[in-house]
């Protein structure tokens, strides 16, 4: 439900910098049928893809969550 995808990824991007675009709510409510592996997945693809993008990135942005979420379901 959406109360545990918040919790979830509340968790699993407490270790990880966000932009000041990222609402957890908003992606909880973007991520219907996740599980908590699947959540924990996408936060580390979206980290990935930050840091791809430029090794000096700070905090991972909205659109790093949108693409990792796109690419596993």
């Amino acid at each position: 439900d959406l109360a545990g995808r918040i919790e979830a990824l509340r968790v699993h991007t407490r270790d990880v910098s966000l932009a000041h675009d990222v609402n957890i709510d908003e992606l909880a409510s973007i991520a219907v049928g996740y599980t908590g592996a699947e959540l924990r997945h996408a936060v580390k693809e979206a980290a990935l893809a930050a840091l791809r993008e430029d090794m000096s990135a700070e905090a991972v942005r909205r659109d790093h969550f949108v693409t990792a979420m796109s690419k596993q379901k």
